[in-house]
């Protein structure tokens, strides 16, 4: 609900539309972001593995992702084993001879 105060912004006028200068940005340049190159793959390594640590984010390989469309899937299939590593229980452990 708008209070009686503001105003809807309507369309600019023919006269204002005149006065804004055109830009040509044919002759423009991109520059790339100096921290692109200083980052680098390494860098890159670095701030997903800080992300990693820092959050309960984890990344998948493609061929998991696949299998995986969601985070509830993956969260099923983990439950799931889960409770069947428990019913099974651990197997005994083997004494060296």
């Amino acid at each position: 609900m708008r209070s009686a105060g503001t105003k809807k912004a309507s369309e600019p006028s023919k006269a204002s539309l005149e006065e804004i200068p055109e830009v040509d940005f044919s002759r423009a340049r991109v520059r790339r972001s100096p921290y692109a190159r200083k980052i680098g793959a390494r860098g890159r390594r670095q701030m997903i593995a800080r992300f990693e640590r820092e959050s309960n984010v984890r990344l998948l390989d493609d061929d998991l992702a696949e299998l995986f469309p969601d985070s509830r899937s993956v969260n099923d299939a983990l439950r799931t084993l889960r409770d069947l590593a428990k019913r099974v229980g651990r197997p005994p452990r083997r004494r060296a001879a």
